[in-house]
């Protein structure tokens, strides 16, 4: 059972993620919101103030492939 999740941003390690939903709701090709899914099995949810640092969390933990044209390996913008 997956649990969704409240713990501070800055909390949360690289290495403890499993995966990553990107959202891009209300804006298609944009990122909205990202789901970080770790291994403790909760999901925790991040956008607004939060996005960059989740966005800069998830490349950490899976680095963008070369030549990737993946929303999500996109380089992280304001």
């Amino acid at each position: 059972m997956l649990l969704l999740g409240m713990i501070p941003l800055r909390e949360i390690r690289p290495e403890t993620i499993r995966g990553v939903v990107y959202v891009d709701a209300g804006t298609p090709g944009r990122v909205h919101s990202v789901k970080l899914l770790t291994e403790d099995s909760h999901i925790h949810v991040f956008s607004g103030d939060d996005l960059l640092l989740a966005l800069a969390l998830a490349k950490e933990r899976f680095p963008a492939e070369p030549g990737s044209t993946r929303m999500s390996d996109q380089p992280l913008t304001e």
